[in-house]
């Protein structure tokens, strides 16, 4: 039986640290029908010596952006570009899959259900692995509701898988894309929430990749308006209160730590009424607290 062709975009950008590791990953995959397109947004010059190495690569093909583009704009080109293939992967240029990833994950199209699967992921601080899991579950996960995965992707545990890690069905991705309107930097559970409504989403809880966590992340700046405009959105699916104001209370207080020296005093003022309300609403829920600060404790623990 011959095996469906993957196509494997890679999102680079200003990043040659990783890339080669990330190329690797993807060129020493037991399913053997891959095509890797490297799509470089980068705004410099710094991947070239890195993608020199693999030019004559056949399976490998290398796109320059010029001029780069918008991180979303990058996304949705991709999602275009992927129309032709019968399964896709957008990748990201510094996290790092494992060998018998692809093979594993592109079984369980086997059911005609499903739209896109994913795979659980230890979490790779810079170049140190822990045994962090993104997914807490034992057994593999199939999500047919949008409130399921709002939970999930609201709460640490069970929790949910990384957005790279996500090898999709072409033709339910149709019509689909990142919306900075519809989430802002949380528009990729806007574009899965989306996807969910063409069939179902599957997560492997077997850690399949490499997720690695460093400052260049985008998950690590916590934007006010974005997050507030999700919740928002959020809000007209069936998510208790509780699990809002738990998600709320967490933003506020990374988003505060990370901007209390550079933010204004009217902005300090606002932050501050905003967590009172949250923190309000605990003190009449103190077993949420507990779970919160619980939950936090297994994290620091688990590294």
């Amino acid at each position: 039986m011959s095996q469906p062709k993957i196509k494997a975009f890679v999102m680079c950008y200003n990043r040659p640290k990783y890339l080669a590791e990330s190329l690797d990953s993807l060129l020493n995959q037991s399913y053997q029908n891959i095509e890797i397109i490297v799509s470089d947004n980068s705004t410099s010059n710094s991947c070239n010596e890195v993608l020199k190495n693999y030019a004559s690569n056949s399976q490998i093909k290398i796109i320059r952006r010029c001029p780069s583009l918008p991180a979303l704009e990058h996304f949705n080109i991709l999602l275009k570009e992927a129309a032709d293939s019968q399964y896709f992967m957008i990748f990201h240029d510094d996290d790092v899959l494992k060998k018998e990833a692809l093979e594993k994950m592109i079984l369980e199209f086997q059911n005609p259900n499903v739209v896109a699967v994913s795979c659980n992921a230890f979490k790779l601080y810079n170049n140190r692995l822990s045994q962090e899991l993104f997914i807490q579950d034992k057994t593999t996960i199939t999500i047919s509701q949008p409130e399921e995965l709002i939970r999930r992707y609201l709460k640490p545990f069970p929790g949910h898988a990384p957005f790279p890690s996500y090898l999709y069905n072409s033709s339910a991705v149709q019509n689909i894309s990142l919306s900075k309107k519809r989430g802002g930097k949380h528009s990729d559970l806007i574009f899965l929430l989306d996807l969910i409504s063409n069939g179902k989403l599957v997560m492997l809880s077997e850690p399949l990749m490499s997720y690695r966590i460093h400052s260049g992340n985008d998950s690590n700046t916590h934007d006010l308006r974005s997050t507030f405009s999700l919740i928002r959105k959020i809000k007209k699916y069936s998510i208790s209160t509780h699990l809002i104001n738990e998600f709320k209370f967490k933003f506020l207080l990374k988003y505060y730590l990370q901007n209390k020296k550079k933010a204004s005093i009217v902005l300090n003022w606002k932050l501050g009424i905003l967590f009172k309300s949250t923190l309000a609403y605990f003190a009449t829920h103190p077993l949420v607290l507990i779970r919160v600060i619980t939950n936090k404790i297994k994290r620091i623990e688990s590294r």
